[in-house]
């Protein structure tokens, strides 16, 4: 929800002057403005950084038994919001990022679960 990314959005900029607070002023400074840069996510440099976030939580749960999945993380396979927007930017990492949902599509496939029926919920 708004409300959410507004308090996740509020709690990580309390962090990030707290770490800033920390280091010598221009230190602060610098590490201060690649984070909003990084938020900003309009150069090349933050959609890659925010892909490459995106793309390790994928990974991982390649990676990570399919009983420690959520509903949840299933149905995030197959919805377009989580994933592919971030990775648009740039053909080579959205082919990375198809590969890795194929992954995960197969590795559902493979434990004998119905991928059709996950789809359809995913949808809903």
């Amino acid at each position: 929800t708004i409300e959410a990314k507004e308090k996740k959005f509020l709690a990580e900029k309390e962090a990030m002057e707290k770490i800033c607070s920390l280091l010598e002023p221009q230190f602060g400074k610098e590490f201060n403005d690649l984070w909003k840069e990084f938020e900003e996510k309009e150069s090349y440099e933050s959609k890659f950084v925010n892909a490459l976030d995106k793309l390790e939580v994928f990974l991982q749960h390649n990676e990570a038994p399919l009983s420690t999945w959520l509903e949840l993380e299933k149905d995030m396979i197959f919805q377009e919001k989580w994933l592919r927007p971030h990775c648009r930017f740039d053909p080579f990492i959205l082919e990375f990022a198809e590969k890795i949902l194929c992954k995960a599509k197969q590795k559902i496939a493979d434990a004998g679960e119905d991928i059709e029926q996950i789809a359809q919920r995913a949808a809903s």
